[in-house]
């Protein structure tokens, strides 16, 4: 997560797809980083997470991420979803 808190400062990126399980930092305290910065709050943050208790899905939608799948994903749905999103 530290690196690519290094890497999302020094480019743009249009989307960033999360996993909520992750080493040192979790899924949830990075997104929270994201969208709380003013630089890359706008970056859409789509999560794909083995994840899915109603709590942690309510935590995700209400840091404004704009989607979340469940693990294993149907990949013909995220890859309809981040159409969307990069075509708005």
């Amino acid at each position: 997560a530290q690196e690519a808190y290094k890497i999302i400062e020094k480019k743009n990126f249009d989307l960033i797809l999360l996993d909520l399980l992750m080493p040192e930092i979790s899924g949830f305290d990075f997104a929270k980083t994201i969208k709380n910065d003013p630089k890359t709050s706008k970056i859409p943050i789509i999560v794909v997470s083995a994840l899915s208790d109603e709590k942690s899905i309510k935590d995700i939608r209400d840091m404004g991420i704009e989607e979340y799948f469940e693990k294993p994903v149907v990949l013909t749905s995220l890859v309809q979803k981040i159409d969307s999103i990069l075509l708005r």
